[in-house]
């Protein structure tokens, strides 16, 4: 994977949550959106992980990443509470836009810092 196709992949994700505010607040349905992207970011997270962890004999989990798993794990399940129905709810929607915007200040952070170091190998 090279950085031009990882950088590319990322101005996507940002465009999709771009494009889910925008639809959103257009429909007024702006906090059930960012809980399905909030749940496909998180399910995507999982997926990965588990993927680069497949090979790996013996695990040892370091403090960052069990935060970030536990993040994502908190994110995906105030996700599902408001797509189930409880997006009207003051605490979820304040944590919905809470993950929404730590989602994407991360994704800007990766994107600055592809474009700032060049690398031969990503994985």
């Amino acid at each position: 994977m090279s950085n031009t196709f990882l950088s590319l992949v990322i101005v996507g994700i940002l465009i999709g949550h771009l494009v889910a505010v925008v639809v959103g607040y257009k429909i007024l349905k702006a906090t059930v959106l960012m809980s399905y992207v909030n749940a496909v970011v998180a399910i995507s997270v999982f997926i990965f992980w588990i993927n680069k962890n497949l090979s790996i004999k013996q695990h040892h989990f370091d403090i960052r990443e069990a935060f970030a798993l536990g993040f994502e794990v908190c994110i995906l399940i105030v996700a599902l509470y408001s797509i189930v129905g409880y997006h009207h709810n003051s605490y979820v929607q304040v944590l919905n836009y809470i993950g929404f915007g730590l989602h994407v200040l991360i994704a800007i952070g990766m994107l600055l810092f592809i474009a700032t170091f060049q690398m031969n190998t990503l994985f």
